[in-house]
C-alpha cells in the first residue's frame, strides 16, 4: 500500500528530534484507515472470495504498509466484515453464501463493483 504519509511531510516532526527532513517516524496523527476501496481490491485479489482469505490479503498489505513506517492498527475480522457490508449495501458486492465457520461467508463483485474497480486499478 502507498499513499500513507510519514512525518517528513508535515509541518512539524512526529517525534520531535530532528525536524521533518530527518524523521522517518509516522506522524501521530496519521493512521491506517481501512477504505472500501482496499477491501474491494481485496475481494478482487483473493485467492477465494470468502471472509477469511480477503481479512487474509488485508493483513499482509497492513504489515507492508508498517514496514514501509505507517503507524495504524490491525484491523480487526469485524471491521472487515462491517465494510464488506457496506460494500453489499452499495451494490458493488454480493453475499453469495451464508458462514462457512472460520471461512466466514462468500462475497461476488457485481457488475457495479467491477466498474468501481477499473476505476481504481485501471
Amino acid at each position: 500500500m502507498s499513499g500513507f504519509k510519514t512525518c517528513r511531510e508535515w509541518p512539524a516532526c512526529a517525534c520531535g528530534r530532528g525536524g521533518p527532513d530527518f524523521c522517518k517516524t509516522p506522524a501521530k496523527s496519521e493512521g491506517l484507515e481501512l477504505t472500501e476501496a482496499q477491501v474491494l481490491l481485496a475481494v478482487k485479489q483473493a485467492c477465494a472470495p470468502r471472509s477469511a482469505y480477503i481479512g487474509d490479503v488485508l493483513y499482509r498489505r497492513y504489515a507492508d504498509a508498517v514496514r514501509n513506517g505507517a503507524a495504524g492498527y490491525l484491523p480487526t475480522r469485524a471491521r472487515i466484515l462491517r465494510r464488506l457490508r457496506s460494500l453489499e449495501k452499495s451494490g458493488l458486492i454480493a453475499c453469495v453464501g451464508g458462514p462457512d465457520g472460520f471461512y466466514g461467508y462468500e462475497w461476488r463483485i457485481t457488475k457495479a463493483g467491477h466498474l468501481a474497480l477499473a476505476e481504481i486499478a485501471p
